[in-house]
């Protein structure tokens, strides 16, 4: 298809779209879950990698045979795929909060879907760079990276949260229940 970063700022315009059609009070709901996504998915890596160190499990490796980090590539995206579509589809978490009007609700609500649009989107090009991009096969991103690809691997979220990131995004999701239960 392209550079990955062309996909990725792509995704990123939908996003912020997205953000402006939805609002910042409902945004703020799908950013707690994907932080949530994101907690899981780091308390589950270990479990994850382990059981599949001892070897892909049958019933996850197709009839074209699949290597671990294939799979695990796969069950992270997937996991974090059905989080933030549970957390856009249906009753929403909503925020409390008027939208302004004018351009400064429009950049507030442009700003909730762009942070939306990086915790997801640089959360599974972390897992595709971590995992060497098992996806390349289906030519959704073409390899090598570019340099400014490759810039802007160390700008992605769980590289730049820091360790321990099970505990940083504990904290991350309590500030945003204290703001969902603050009237």
């Amino acid at each position: 298809m392209g550079p990955i970063e062309v996909l990725w700022a792509a995704l990123l315009i939908v996003f912020i779209i997205v953000g402006i059609a939805r609002t910042f009070p409902k945004e703020l709901g799908v950013t707690l879950m994907l932080l949530v996504a994101m907690l899981v998915l780091v308390m589950l890596e270990p479990r994850i990698m382990g059981i599949l160190a001892k070897g892909v499990p049958p019933v996850l490796k197709p009839a074209s045979g699949a290597n671990a980090e294939a799979v695990a590539f796969h069950l992270y995206a997937l996991l974090l795929i059905f989080i933030t579509l549970i957390s856009y589809l249906g009753v929403t978490l909503t925020y409390e909060g008027t939208v302004p009007k004018g351009l400064q609700g429009l950049l507030m609500n442009a700003g909730a879907g762009l942070l939306n649009g990086y915790l997801f989107i640089g959360t599974l090009w972390f897992y595709m760079d971590k995992f060497h991009y098992p996806m390349q096969q289906w030519g959704l991103i073409k390899l090598p990276l570019s340099p400014f690809a490759q810039s802007l691997i160390r700008f992605l979220p769980q590289n730049i949260i820091p360790q321990p990131q099970d505990k940083i995004l504990i904290i991350f999701i309590i500030l945003l229940l204290i703001l969902r239960v603050i009237k």
